[in-house]
């Protein structure tokens, strides 16, 4: 019975590495700025909803988006607006086009301890497959 489930056990793992192998030949997307607002404004729960949905988007800056957010270098801008701030250089997550002059009113985004492991997470998975 032990041969059976080792056996079991590396056709389950044969697969799930196919799957994501499978996952990372996708075409590459850019994340939908409908993700980007839910990362930076939405609730709890949309976040973490979002979060997932970059992963699985296949854009090659979904890393570099997931770690920003982490790191605290995603600001808004009122209600539409989501901004990358590092180094002092603004620039809009949706467009990624620079944005001059910075603006002086912006808000931090707010990650519960929920969010801030399912980005761990999510950072985690991206860097699995990061050349």
């Amino acid at each position: 019975m032990t041969a059976f489930l080792a056996c079991l056990r590396r056709v389950v793992a044969c697969v799930a590495l196919l799957s994501f192998a499978a996952l990372l030949a996708l075409p590459a997307r850019a994340v939908a700025p409908e993700l980007i607002h839910d990362l930076a404004l939405g609730e709890n729960e949309e976040k973490v909803k979002a979060i997932a949905a970059v992963v699985a988007s296949g854009d090659p800056d979904a890393l570099t988006l997931l770690q920003s957010l982490l790191a605290g270098e995603v600001q808004t801008v009122g209600e539409k607006t989501v901004l990358r701030v590092k180094d002092g250089v603004p620039t809009d997550l949706s467009t990624r086009a620079k944005v001059e002059p910075l603006p002086e009113s912006r808000d931090d985004v707010i990650l519960n301890n929920r969010v801030r492991r399912e980005l761990a997470t999510g950072i985690a998975a991206l860097q699995l497959g990061a050349p």
